[in-house]
């Protein structure tokens, strides 16, 4: 349901249904990433992370948290970090979804941080 809830943008109203989905199943990767999707859209950054590491560490395969942990650094203003996660998730999935801006938004950085 809070994955649901998540795509149709009623971010505040999937976070119940997220954490019951964690308490329920603590080990899943995708109700991590929901969960620090939804808390990044509501603009908790600082909670998001540890729930976008999660999903990264139970499963590193996963594109789509490599992208929220990427703008998580960004917005932490830690270039080099958003830079490896924005790289891994290309490595992943060179043709998903968010494939064209995260190519965007590494060369904006390689060329901010004098790299290529």
């Amino acid at each position: 349901i809070g994955a649901a809830l998540n795509e149709q943008r009623r971010w505040a109203e999937a976070q119940k249904p997220l954490r019951r989905g964690l308490d329920l199943k603590p080990d899943s990767a995708e109700a991590h990433y929901e969960m620090a999707r939804g808390l990044c859209a509501l603009n908790n950054w600082q909670a998001a992370e540890p729930h976008a590491a999660q999903a990264i560490a139970l499963n590193s395969s996963y594109a789509g948290p490599h992208v929220l942990m990427g703008n998580i650094y960004l917005r932490n203003g830690n270039g080099v970090g958003a830079l490896a996660e924005y790289r891994e998730y290309l490595r992943l999935a060179p043709q998903g979804d968010q494939a064209a801006e995260v190519k965007k938004l590494v060369a904006r950085i390689e060329k901010a941080l004098g790299e290529r």
